[in-house]
C-alpha cells in the first residue's frame, strides 16, 4: 500500500510539473514585438476580397 501511495505523489508531481512547463511555454517572448503588426496581418474575409478583386478587373 505504501508503494502505491508514492506512485500517486510522485505523478501527481510529475503532472504539477507538465503543467508547469506549458504555462510556462505560453507566457514566452512573442514573435511579433508589435501587437498591431499581428492584427494588420488577419486574413480579409472572402467576400470583401473578392469585391475588390472584382473592382480592380473593372
Amino acid at each position: 500500500m505504501k508503494y502505491r501511495r508514492y506512485k500517486l505523489h510522485r505523478e501527481s508531481k510529475e503532472r504539477r510539473r507538465i503543467i508547469a512547463e506549458m504555462e510556462n511555454r505560453q507566457t514566452r517572448i512573442p514573435k511579433h514585438p508589435n501587437p498591431d503588426a499581428l492584427r494588420d496581418f488577419k486574413e480579409v474575409p472572402y467576400q470583401l476580397r473578392y469585391g475588390k478583386e472584382k473592382k480592380d478587373a473593372e
